[in-house]
């Protein structure tokens, strides 16, 4: 059995494995890694969590961009809430 060496290890691209960070994520498409972020908790993009605790990060597989359209910038507009009329008490007469 060989021990293996700081010299015998390769470090390997995550793109070989078809998966990519959320900034590789983030700078294909012009948005931020935190954008990128909510795409996932909101499950518009599936992704693999790695790691536990405050330590974790995600990884988005490279075939789920296939055909992905990110949302537009910005909040999602609302709709304004109906203005209530104000209107005069006519007394009964």
């Amino acid at each position: 059995m060989s021990v293996a060496t700081a010299a015998s290890i390769r470090r390997v691209p995550l793109s070989e494995f078809g998966l990519m960070t959320t900034a590789d994520v983030a700078r294909q498409y012009r948005r931020s890694p935190t954008s990128v972020q909510n795409w996932i908790r909101s499950g518009l993009l599936p992704a693999v969590v790695v790691g536990g605790g405050p330590g974790f990060f995600f990884l988005v597989p490279a075939s789920a961009l296939d055909g992905f359209t990110p949302p537009s910038r910005g909040r999602p507009k609302q709709k304004p809430k109906p203005r209530r009329r104000w209107q005069a008490e006519v007394p009964p007469g």
